[in-house]
């Protein structure tokens, strides 16, 4: 049917009729989602478990627990997570629009990267990577082994403090003016509250968490360095009035050790400062939300307890903090984001024991490191002074933009020799497809002015550096799996700086005007095996609103093999089963024709079209007459090529669209109500 006599098929349907059934066909959809565990950096500077945001979003909000899939808007309730924006490649902070959770059967991929970075995210979940084509969305399924994925390099929070409030299990002593523990038994020893985080009271606890045995009744803090013993006996007497008190055993390090049961509670539940084995240690609440002074502090007795200076050689040259626990390294690397210091973490076996290295490369970020944080200790600043001196190394941070660069220098006519320099191995780096920041840094000051290099400033310039993964594992998986609405960049972060990207076409129309999807989506083919109904969704263009019954059909096939389901780890029988559902699906989908006044034929622009499953769908509406509408999604993918949709199908009409960041959406409602009466 040619598109005006469409658009006049429109007009009289919508001055006939008060509802439309709009139908949706296509492929099966697949779930974009994180396991459940994985933490999310929110905008405050501290990290949330994703099902915990669920579960926050949820007793706020309210929803089916039952279902298998649900969806809660919670933008008023001011969850804002940074989010970065792949066309600037800066990072903003945005508000999450919607939580998801899914009940999930089926592969997921654990992706951990160069810098320690590690995920575990459904193989369609898209991340932000760099290929020879610039910054575009890769889904997991489709990264490789040497992808470079997106990862923050700077974070500068929201800040939200937080008064502390006294729990019921405290009382002020007898004394006045302290505070004490109640206790049945037995009055312990009291202390002075303190309601705020500071500076000093952060040193405090960078000792306590670095080189101090923390149990339920007392901290005994050990170090050979006699100014540290003192600050931290001082602190403990000014803040808390508190006595520390020396203690040495022999040829064993000298400690300084409270007893104060009272203190220890209070700083567990009211600064988050947790009693613990070193494995278990973790960069407080309090910490991750206080301001830059109070956050440097911690990290410079962090680094002066725990830190090392290495300088031997090129390869040597970082500053290093080790820790037998994953989340207090990680902490720390969050705060190091607050001044624009990148790190990496890396695991090591000593003696048995795994133990976590983070480590501060590069000469820039040495040097960032000593203007901004330091160390108090003379022997450490010495050594950090001296790898400060050096140049980077040309290795430490590249891109994999060799291609980039030599279609820049072929448009600008100049010899190998002229853009890189002289005395660049450009071959070796070439065949490897990466080059130092440092040298793309050196071509933009030296020819950025003649403009063609804008884009690859762009990227030089990020709030990200992209990090290599360097493994790829599939994993079997049972059980529920999170996602994160954050409209206009449609990205959040891992807790470990991580970017991630967060619908069929269907859900994207009913979370627009309704708040809530059409169906649920999964990585097994055919999940969905019945027509999805979402009633009484009003669309509103242009001062005209359409009032329709959304159908989201099962995913078409012209063939469904029981083996499909058994990669998804199905027993036989139970596959089997499936594939009979997944049949009676697609026949209940071909039925429905008969009840449908139009449809979108949704297809990814990024593939080829010409499909048996196109030809299907479209043959099974052209037969009936149903009017038409393909809608070529995903165009806000760099392989997305729209065209090639109208070239192989001329005779319907072709909106090209992108149901993930809603980029044209409004042509397409503008479209569907523009004739309404």
């Amino acid at each position: 049917m040619p598109f005006r006599r469409f658009l006049r098929w429109l007009s009289n349907l919508f001055g006939k009729k008060k509802i439309i059934r709009l139908g949706f066909y296509g492929a099966p959809n697949a779930g974009k989602c994180l396991a459940e565990g994985e933490r999310i950096l929110l905008a405050n500077g501290t990290y949330e478990n994703i099902e915990k945001v669920f579960e926050r979003a949820h007793s706020q909000k309210g929803g089916d627990l039952s279902k298998d899939e649900l969806y809660i808007p919670c933008e008023d309730i001011g969850i804002v997570v940074p989010s970065f924006n792949k066309e600037t490649l800066k990072t903003d902070f945005k508000t999450v629009s919607h939580v998801f959770r899914q009940k999930y059967f089926g592969k997921m991929i654990k992706i951990r990267t160069r810098n320690g970075k590690t995920v575990c995210a459904s193989p369609d979940h898209p991340f932000i990577a760099i290929t020879a084509n610039g910054v575009e969305e890769i889904k997991a399924g489709n990264l490789n082994e040497g992808a470079q994925v997106a990862v923050l390099r700077t974070l500068t929070p929201l800040h939200d403090f937080e008064r502390i409030k006294i729990p019921e299990s405290f009382a002020i002593s007898e004394d006045g003016g302290e505070m004490v523990l109640k206790m049945k038994n037995h009055t312990p020893k009291s202390f002075k509250p303190q309601f705020s985080m500071n500076p000093s009271i952060a040193r405090f606890f960078a000792y306590t968490i670095s080189e101090a045995s923390h149990g339920k009744n007392d901290i005994n803090f050990y170090n050979e360095d006699e100014n540290l013993r003192e600050d931290f006996r001082d602190i403990a007497k000014h803040e808390f009035n508190v006595d520390a008190k020396y203690k040495k055993v022999g040829d064993k390090t000298p400690q300084m050790d409270i007893y104060n049961k009272s203190l220890v509670e209070y700083l567990h539940k009211c600064f988050d400062l947790h009693p613990g084995l070193s494995a278990s240690k973790k960069v407080p609440r309090s910490i991750l939300l206080s301001d830059t002074e109070t956050a440097r502090e911690f990290l410079r007795t962090m680094f002066d307890c725990e830190g090392s200076v290495a300088g031997n050689t090129d390869s040597q040259r970082k500053v290093e903090l080790s820790s037998a626990s994953r989340e207090l390294v990680g902490g720390v690397q969050i705060l190091l984001l607050r001044f624009g210091i990148p790190s990496l973490i890396r695991d090591k076996q000593i003696r048995g024991k795994t133990y976590f290295m983070l480590e501060i490369l590069r000469s820039e970020n040495h040097r960032a490191f000593a203007r901004e944080i330091g160390f108090s200790l003379r022997q450490k600043q010495e050594k950090l002074a001296e790898i400060c001196k050096f140049g980077s190394k040309a290795n430490v941070h590249v891109l994999p933009i060799v291609p980039m660069l030599e279609t820049a220098r072929k448009d600008l006519g100049l010899e190998i020799r002229q853009f890189y320099g002289k005395g660049y191995h450009f071959a070796r780096d070439a065949k490897a497809n990466r080059i130092s920041v440092d040298r793309v840094n050196g071509i933009i000051g030296k020819w950025g002015e003649l403009g063609i290099l804008a884009p690859i400033k762009k990227i030089s310039e990020a709030d990200v550096f992209f990090d290599e993964i360097v493994s790829l594992e599939e994993q079997d998986y049972n059980g529920h799996i999170y996602d994160l609405t954050v409209d206009g960049n449609h990205t959040f972060t891992t807790w470990d700086g991580l970017i991630v990207h967060n619908t069929s076409l269907a859900n994207r129309i009913s979370m627009d005007w309704l708040g809530e999807p059409v169906g649920k989506v999964s990585e097994i083919p055919h999940e969905t095996r019945e027509v999805q109904k979402k009633e009484h969704v009003i669309v509103k263009s242009k001062g005209k609103e359409l009032e329709m019954n959304l159908l989201d059909m099962p995913g078409i096939a012209t063939k469904v093999d029981y083996r499909e389901f058994s990669a998804y780890g199905l027993k036989k029988e139970e596959a089997q089963t499936r594939a009979k559902e997944a049949t009676k699906g697609i026949i209940e989908a071909i039925k429905w024709l008969e009840n449908v006044d139009a449809a979108l034929v949704v297809m990814d622009s990024s593939e080829d079209p010409f499909t048996q499953v196109n030809i299907t769908i479209l043959g099974n509406l052209e037969a009936r007459k149903i009017p038409v509408i393909i809608v070529a999604n995903k165009m806000d993918s760099k392989k997305a090529k729209p065209e090639k949709v109208r070239e192989a199908f001329p005779q319907h009409h072709v909106v090209s669209v992108s149901a993930l960041t809603g980029e044209n959406m409004n042509l397409l409602y503008e479209m569907i109500a523009k004739h309404a009466r």
